[in-house]
């Protein structure tokens, strides 16, 4: 064994802390912790890491409001689609479309300016308007009108935002403040044991005399 470098892991960003960690369980797993002669001290750490392991991963689970910032604007794109081309149909020039464009859009236009609603009233009024589309008689006027893959989409994008949403509300119930935090604290002090034995070892076999 040689003498374990001072490493100052205080200042990694959490990413990089637990990957420095995982290497480090990895090689006492490599050299085993009976090799080590590091057993009383390693069953400590490595519980502190399984701990920092479940809280970063909660974490990080959290960590989706940009993903759900584009969920929405996904959902927005798609409904602009689906209304710019019913209201383009206004103007087709076969009456029956007309006919047909004409129900969609006061059927759309019946819930209000959807994209500027909150995120929740959106989420609840596109999915009232995608299931009015999708039954008789308007999912006959939007095959009419060739606008079934759209609405599947608007559909589609709407609910893959709201079970985004949910997710992300699940996981804040269950996170701790700071729990990544003080998981790092509790690691950092079993980690410096593992190595302050692993050194003592080097040391002593390094400079104390042998027994006779």
């Amino acid at each position: 064994m040689e003498i374990i470098e001072d490493f100052r892991v205080a200042g990694l960003p959490n990413s990089l802390y637990v990957q420095y960690m995982t290497e480090v369980d990895a090689c006492i797993k490599d050299a085993t912790p009976e090799a080590l002669r590091i057993t009383k001290c390693y069953e400590p750490f490595k519980t502190a890491f399984d701990t920092l392991n479940k809280v970063y991963k909660q974490q990080m689970k959290n960590n989706l409001t940009n993903s759900l910032i584009e969920k929405d604007k996904e959902r927005d794109d798609r409904y602009r689609c689906l209304y710019g081309h019913a209201k383009a149909d206004l103007c087709n020039g076969d009456p029956d479309i007309r006919q047909s464009a004409q129900r969609v859009v006061n059927k759309m236009e019946s819930y209000g300016d959807v994209i500027r609603a909150s995120r929740r009233s959106q989420s609840a009024d596109m999915t009232d308007m995608g299931e009015a589309l999708s039954t008789e008689p308007l999912s006959a006027d939007i095959e009419k009108m060739g606008q079934t893959a759209n609405l599947n989409q608007m559909i589609a994008a709407n609910n893959a935002y709201i079970e985004l949403n949910r997710e992300r509300s699940e996981g804040k119930k269950s996170i701790v403040v700071n729990a990544t935090k003080n998981a790092r604290e509790e690691l950092d002090d079993k980690y410096r044991i593992v190595v302050s034995a692993i050194n003592a070892q080097v040391m002593m076999n390094a400079y104390v005399d042998e027994k006779t």
